[in-house]
């Protein structure tokens, strides 16, 4: 009996045959659908890490976005059996993983583990590593008893560890020794809970485990052998680092603690001879080999007991011949200071940095995790819609605009273009959408701008004339809407309508219904699209606060009455506003209020609340203003800023009067008042500010002074008082201050100011009911600028959300989803491999079919004779066959300018200059290009909608070939 016990701890013989049996019975398949024969972990760092843990969690998410699981591992009865027990399938963990991204053709665009190095074969690693690691840690794994010796458990160790701690429960101190092989210690910081070992049953499970992962491929263990060295290697935790975070594999502790490449210690131990270089590679090595066992300690706390502890296990190893006497000692003396300057190696090639940070932050939102570094390190491939190779040529066309000779070869060195300004300072941006049978799919998203911010989707833009595509489609909505409700009435009813209509669009449709009772949806459109507007620039508008007046960008209209369809194609500024100032009209005779009754009873419930409101924002609005003067000023300065903004005597009596009586002890008082009076005593400014107040001022019981700027010096009395006063508690205070000073507002006299507040109040809430339509549509923002400006581009804009509308106009009306993720495969190749496939639904209709099939021909006219005239030709088919090209052009000069009361423009300082064309190419791609310069230098520049329009057509040879 002890013979044989002796030959199989020495030999393995019946485990080798029982388990190899046995781990026939362990497998898994992947199976069409969901699987109900799987079992998900629930702890372990890589579990976590990997996101194998979460994958439920991921594809209930994924569901809510109509991801379906299209396939999933099952486990065969027996292996369901042992991970309900708590061991972990057999089946060889990758080395590496992470988040990777494929195009639609499969290629990769983003490998988060691209740069990740680790040992792929056991002959990649150099022979001195191994030798060390297997004295350090498992000497019989070196020399195995024979060909099916079980390597996961090492019998005399393993008792010796057990004696020693059954002598600790027993409350006799002893030291502790380890009894774990490398199989088990994979086992250990792999899968069990927080990698560590937590009783007995835990060090059971993680020999179980490994026993059985041994004998998984036959009863020979050299291969396994083999694989443990390396999964090993690829595998210890070596704690975490700021830049690297956390750090796995000795390749990545090499990096991450000392800062050398996978390269730099393959070619130090491929020399001869004790180098420097080998020597301080090795001790490098040696060090996080032997940081393993207080990773976090060694490496963060105290890193010399460290030290002292490799200079013991330098020693040791000379004993064990594993390296001769003279490199021990050049060992001993050589110092390795740590260098954790290393940093992970997840990098974007800069072609597609901005569509892969777009589909990362995709996922990231879909999945729930946050962040790219958790994102990364999970064992999750996904396919996009993403055309690489159209990509790229984008990109280099792109990054070419840059340069002068470039611009100069093309012929877009003149007027309207880049006649003017660096090159290299404008930015562009490009999306390309095609339509398919599942949905919008993404094809292009690219820029120039050299950082990690987005030009098409994480911007706020002034896009110009962009903003009439989105009035026109709007516009053509009212009548669609309008004829829907008045289909059907008798000629009688339309008489009626015609006398009670409130607005112009509402009596032009009833008048044209009265006349034409048969009328189709497409007549009423076409009509509507004829309907003309004077252009005539001389006209004054009260919108958006005060009185504007507007331009034309071609002076020769000034003088016509033109369509709404010519305007559109030619881009007429004068014709969107009035056209604006009917929609607006139309808007406001549907509030749920009644306008003209606002404005005619100023004494109402409503017109009083509405004067309340708009009395209170703007206190507000200037409360912060002199908040943000005053706040880190002295005393003295306040006062000598309010002084200096005072002309006449009486204002800066109020003032002094006001600071005394808030801050008497004021030093400067005195010589104030000389100044002001050549008298100073308390008694002669009491006296003076008594002759003044009843003519001029008034003072409350809080000595608040009612003026021509209270609530300024209310504020400055605060923060003298009150230094550190924090906004809230000023806010706070400022209740009695907010309702005097707006007391004015209320009085009967002031009627011209109660209207132009009421006008503004009312303007909000109808663009406010406006904006749900254009939202509708993908506008991107919760609200729009109260202005007939907005019809010209003062809401601004988002190029994303432009070629959203433009694919609602390609679908005919319908909103259908938008496709980047098609595909997700999460850990691909283990027991929990799921993979996702996105099911398509036939979308949302949004806007009647009708009027998206007019402005589909009124955008060809842009391009066959107005504003994109410039494309017109450029795209056509393998036969030459031209595709028909249509798209609305913008332009934004934007600037902070300065009006005087009459709305003329005192100063003009330019913000940043942008040139937008939203296109279509046929019925099957769509997108939008803008050009962008920011800041003051944006002043420089001459270029309109022309010049995105003339890069489209550089960018037509590449994308023709797609079509």
């Amino acid at each position: 009996m002890f013979v044989m016990a002796w030959y199989e701890i020495h030999f393995s013989g019946a485990q080798s045959w029982l388990l190899a049996d046995y781990s026939k019975h362990l497998y898994t398949t992947v199976e069409p659908g969901t699987s109900d024969k799987i079992i998900f972990p629930k702890y372990g760092p890589f579990n976590i890490q990997r996101g194998y843990t979460r994958i439920p969690q991921f594809v209930e998410n994924l569901e809510a976005e109509d991801f379906r699981i299209k396939e999933q591992s099952s486990f065969s009865p027996g292996l369901l059996t042992l991970v309900e027990h708590g061991i972990t399938p057999p089946y060889r963990e990758p080395s590496v993983v992470g988040l990777k991204i494929n195009d639609r053709s499969g290629k990769t665009i983003f490998d988060s583990t691209a740069n990740t190095p680790s040992y792929e074969s056991y002959g990649e690693i150099p022979e001195l590593i191994v030798k060390t690691l297997l004295f350090l840690e498992d000497r019989q794994l070196a020399a195995p008893a024979g060909l099916s010796t079980n390597s996961a458990v090492d019998w005399s160790r393993l008792s010796r560890a057990s004696v020693l701690y059954g002598i600790g429960q027993l409350g006799i101190k002893t030291r502790r020794e380890g009894g774990s092989t490398l199989a088990t210690q994979l086992e250990k910081f792999r899968y069990s809970p927080q990698g560590i070992t937590g009783s007995p049953v835990d060090k059971l499970r993680q020999m179980v485990s490994a026993s059985i992962k041994v004998y998984s491929d036959g009863g020979e263990t050299r291969p396994a052998r083999e694989n443990i060295v390396i999964d090993y290697l690829n595998s210890l935790p070596l704690s975490a680092t700021p830049k690297f975070g956390e750090v796995y594999g000795l390749t990545n502790g090499l990096n991450a603690w000392f800062s050398k490449s996978h390269r730099e210690i393959y070619e130090a131990f491929s020399t001869i001879g004790p180098t420097r270089e080998k020597l301080m590679a090795y001790k490098q090595v040696l060090t996080l080999l032997i940081s393993i066992r207080a990773p976090s300690y060694y490496l963060h706390s105290d890193y010399s007991a460290l030290q002292r502890r490799v200079n013991f296990f330098i020693h040791l190893l000379q004993e064990a011949r594993i390296i001769d006497k003279e490199f021990a000692k050049l060992l001993s003396e050589i110092p390795v200071p740590l260098n954790p300057e290393g940093v992970r190696g997840v990098s974007v090639q800069p072609v597609f940095l901005k569509v892969v940070n777009r589909i990362r932050n995709h996922l990231s939102g879909s999945l729930g995790v946050p962040g790219y570094y958790q994102l990364n390190r999970l064992f999750l491939e996904t396919d996009t819609s993403i055309d690489a190779e159209l990509q790229i040529a984008v990109m280099g066309v792109l990054k070419q605009l840059e340069q002068r000779d470039f611009i100069e070869s093309n012929r877009l060195n003149i007027r309207r273009l880049l006649d003017r300004g660096d090159p290299a300072n404008v930015r562009y941006s490009f999306l390309l959408y095609e339509k398919t049978t599942e949905g919008n799919a993404l094809r292009v998203q690219a820029d120039n701008y050299p950082s990690s911010f987005d030009l098409n989707t994480d911007v706020k833009l002034d896009l110009g004339s962009t903003a009439k595509l989105r009035t026109l489609v709007h516009y053509l909505e009212v009548v669609n809407e309008l004829y829907e409700s008045y289909r059907g009435l008798d000629r009688a009813a339309f008489r009626q309508l015609k006398k009670s209509s409130p607005d112009p669009i509402y009596r032009w449709v009833a008048n044209i219904c009265y006349w034409n009772q048969d009328i189709t949806i497409d007549a009423l459109l076409s009509w509507a699209l004829d309907r003309r507007y004077s252009a005539d620039p001389e006209e004054r508008f009260f919108t958006g606060g005060g009185t504007h007046h507007f331009h034309n960008f071609d002076p020769k209209d000034n003088t016509r009455r033109i369509s709404v369809n010519d305007a559109t194609i030619r881009s007429v500024n004068l014709v969107f506003i009035r056209l604006m100032e009917d929609l607006v009209k139309y808007h406001r005779a549907r509030l749920s209020y009644y306008a003209e009754v606002v404005l005619s009873y100023k004494r109402s419930f409503l017109s009083r609340a509405f004067l309340e409101q708009s009395a209170e924002e703007e206190a507000e609005i200037y409360l912060r203003k002199f908040f943000r003067k005053y706040k880190r000023k002295t005393p003295n300065r306040i006062v000598n800023d309010l002084l200096s903004k005072r002309a006449k005597s009486r204002q800066h009596l109020a003032i002094l009067y006001f600071a005394w009586t808030e801050a008497p002890n004021l030093k400067i008082l005195d010589e104030w008042l000389t100044q002001l009076t050549g008298k100073s005593s308390e008694k002669s400014v009491s006296k003076i500010w008594s002759a003044y107040r009843k003519t001029y001022f008034t003072v409350s019981d809080y000595g608040f002074l009612l003026g021509k700027h209270p609530l300024e010096v209310w504020v400055a009395g605060q923060i003298i008082k009150t230094p550190d006063l924090e906004w809230a508690e000023l806010y706070r205070l400022s209740e009695e201050a907010r309702h005097v000073s707006s007391q004015w507002l209320f009085k009967t006299r002031n009627s011209r100011a109660q209207n132009r507040r009421l006008n503004i109040r009312i303007e909000r809430d109808v663009f406010a009911r406006m904006a749900m339509y254009w939202q509708k549509l993908g506008y991107p923002f919760g609200r729009l600028t109260p202005s007939y400006a907005t019809a010209i581009g003062a809401s601004s804009d988002r190029p994303v959300a432009l070629a959203e509308l433009m694919g609602i106009i390609i679908n005919k009306g319908v909103k259908k989803p938008y496709v980047t993720l098609k595909r997700l495969r999460f850990a691909e190749g283990t027991p929990y491999h799921t993979g996702l496939e996105r099911s398509f639904s036939d979308g949302e209709r949004v806007l009647a079919e009708p009027v998206a099939d007019a402005i589909y021909k009124v955008l060809q006219g842009t391009v066959e004779r107005g504003t994109a005239i410039r494309i017109r030709g450029a795209f056509n088919s393998a036969t030459g066959e031209a595709f028909a090209v249509g798209g609305k052009t913008g332009s934004g000069d934007n600037r902070i300018k300065r009006v005087d009361k009459e709305g003329s423009l005192i100063s003009s300082i330019a913000v940043n200059r942008t040139a937008t064309f939203t296109f279509f190419i046929g019925d099957q791609f769509y997108g939008v290009i803008t050009a962008l310069v920011s800041g003051s230098k944006s002043e420089q520049y001459g270029f309109t909608s022309s010049l995105p329009v003339a890069v489209l057509k550089l960018l037509a040879p590449a994308i023709s070939e797609k079509l």
